[in-house]
């Protein structure tokens, strides 16, 4: 019962580690996150003329926003730094969970009794 005890636990802790970088993510579509910008009410400044012109502090002009500008990338096709650095993470992964799960694991070795000679 232990055994399987320490199996589940070490399962859960690859799970977690596995799925943690899912939730940092915005799984939206890219409609979805530009409507939800687009939502976002624009700051403006409630402060009298007089009061804007005393500060020196530029305030937030809702036209002089610069729209995005697109960058095009050539693809060179595949990216082997990108496949090393993954190579990599997921050996460490597997070092760990081998690692966890011998530190983990109690192993008892039988002790064996030499048989009677003659």
């Amino acid at each position: 019962m232990r055994r399987l005890i320490h199996i589940i636990f070490v399962a859960g802790l690859a799970t977690a580690a596995l799925g943690g970088s899912a939730s940092a993510q915005d799984l939206r579509s890219a409609d979805a996150r530009a409507a939800a910008r687009a939502a976002t009410p624009a700051v403006i400044d409630m402060r009298s003329p007089d009061a804007r012109a005393t500060t020196g502090v530029p305030t937030f002009e809702p036209s002089a926003v610069a729209p995005p500008q697109v960058v095009r990338v050539s693809e060179d096709g595949f990216q082997w730094g990108d496949a090393g650095i993954g190579a990599a993470a997921t050996l460490g992964l597997i070092a760990l969970c081998g690692g966890l799960l011998l530190l983990l694991t109690n192993r008892r070795r039988e002790q064996r009794v030499p048989r009677p000679v003659g």
